[in-house]
């Protein structure tokens, strides 16, 4: 057994003394230290806060936003607010019980393919594998329904929709997801206009379904006064569900040039890139009112909270500016570039780093909305043009400008959207998220083309 030598423990005992006694005896050491750190602190700190104020009068000068106030959005009174219906509407959505078969039947109309042809020959359709009694199981869902479907057309009638309380930077900050469960909502009544729509061009009434599919595009542009990332995503998400629904109804059915006219004026305010702008921008002021909030006493982590909010002001920045480009190759490579860069941040940029990844991928469900809207303008033209000619175009370019005032090109690749008449419909496609042309081939949302096609 071994013991310790006392002589090892007193040294050690006096090396620890000394040490945590050293501050007392050279306090005046310690106080000069003390008084160049905060110092330090404070010429580091007054120097990222004048950073910024310098940035955000940079961006207002540019015709940006800093602040809620700087959007100038609209101050919707409570009776022209569509929330209070829609609210309504989803509360009676949620008292209704559905079967497990009627859900199921439901959830997979508005997830399936809305129409196949050609090349896509493995593609389920909506509707084309479903049974009589999955029609009824739907029909009874659409009846039990059609109070809450009203009380939405009463909000669509509406001047606009705000669930957020953009007044109130304070009360945003304080409780984030306030209104995330109204975003929620919004979802479900868009899918319910979605059902409703496929339901009604299953009984061949065409005009009520591409009503609903209209109602459902109204609910979707509604949103354009939550200036907020998630409310941009929900935005998007509804006018997924119009689109499938409107693919599906004029997959097999023409429709009257009143109906046609109609979607073709929602369908341009959906693919409006300035929306995705304002998202962004909306996203900004937020952050700067958490910003303001969580720094307005000061405290040790302000320096790196200032630092990384003006690196995210600066990255918002570069989102918008590539979102307006007109010259889409250009777009992509400056996408291409944040994403380069978001990856090479420094660590002193913890939190724009931990953020900018979802940023990026919100871009993306962007460009996809408006590759899918961009085909849906074409088509609902492609249907004007048979209306009046008896037959489709040999190709898009007769559509100009009587049918659609311009050809948009593929927000993926630049190039035209390839189209081509099979049968006695047509097929129009996007090459999508990968840039690579399949053909017109379906396979999922990250790889294989958008399409959009009709059987007549």
């Amino acid at each position: 057994m071994t013991t310790t030598n006392p002589s090892v423990l007193r040294r050690i005992g006096s090396i620890f003394f000394l040490f945590i006694t050293w501050p007392v005896r050279r306090w005046r050491v310690v106080a000069i230290i003390l008084i160049c750190l905060v110092v330090v602190y404070t010429v580091v700190d007054q120097m990222l806060l004048r950073q910024l104020a310098a940035q955000r009068e940079q961006i207002r000068a540019a015709g940006g936003a800093v602040e809620f106030a700087d959007l100038h959005l609209p101050k919707l009174k409570p009776e022209e607010n569509a929330a209070i219906p829609y609210r309504h509407a989803a509360a009676l959505l949620a008292s209704i019980h559905a079967s497990r078969n009627a859900e199921k039947a439901v959830e997979r109309l508005n997830t399936v393919a809305p129409c196949t042809c050609g090349d896509d020959s493995g593609q389920e359709q909506a509707g084309a594998a479903f049974t009589e009694q999955d029609w009824k199981e739907i029909g009874e869902h659409v009846a039990a329904s059609q109070a809450a479907l009203e009380m939405v057309k009463e909000g669509c009638a509406l001047k606009g929709c705000q669930f957020s309380n953009i007044e109130s930077p304070e009360a945003l900050v304080a409780d984030p997801g306030a209104f995330l469960p109204d975003l929620t909502l919004v979802r479900s009544l868009a899918r319910e206009s979605a059902t409703r729509a496929m339901w009604e061009s299953h009984n061949g009434n065409v005009e009520g379904a591409l009503q609903w599919v209209t109602l459902g595009l109204h609910l979707s542009n509604g949103l354009e006064s939550e200036p907020f990332m998630i409310a941009g995503l929900v935005r998007v998400a509804c006018a997924g569900h119009a689109l499938n629904a409107l693919q599906a109804v004029l997959c097999e059915h023409d429709a009257a040039s009143a109906w046609l006219e109609q979607l073709a004026r929602e369908l341009t305010h959906v693919a409006d890139r300035r929306l995705i702008a304002m998202t962004f921008q909306g996203e900004r002021c937020y952050s700067a009112a958490s910003y303001t909030n969580m720094s307005l006493h000061g405290g040790p982590g302000r320096p790196f909270m200032t630092l990384n909010q003006i690196k995210m002001n600066e990255f918002s920045g570069w989102i918008v500016d590539a979102a307006l480009q007109n010259d889409i190759q250009q777009r992509n490579a400056a996408y291409k570039t944040i994403e380069v860069d978001a990856a090479r941040m420094s660590r002193l940029y913890a939190l724009a780093k931990l953020l900018a990844p979802a940023l990026l991928r919100a871009t993306d469900a962007f460009e996809y909305n408006i590759a899918q809207t961009n085909l849906a303008e074409i088509a609902v033209a492609l249907k004007r043009y048979k209306k009046e000619a008896g037959s489709y175009p040999e190709e898009l370019s007769l559509l100009v400008p009587k049918h659609i005032k311009e050809l948009p090109l593929d927000t993926f690749s630049g190039i035209p959207y390839p189209y081509k008449q099979v049968g006695q419909g047509f097929k129009i496609y996007s090459v999508g998220r990968n840039q690579v042309d399949d053909g017109g081939v379906r396979k999922d949302r990250t790889h294989g083309d958008i399409v959009w096609c009709a059987k007549n």
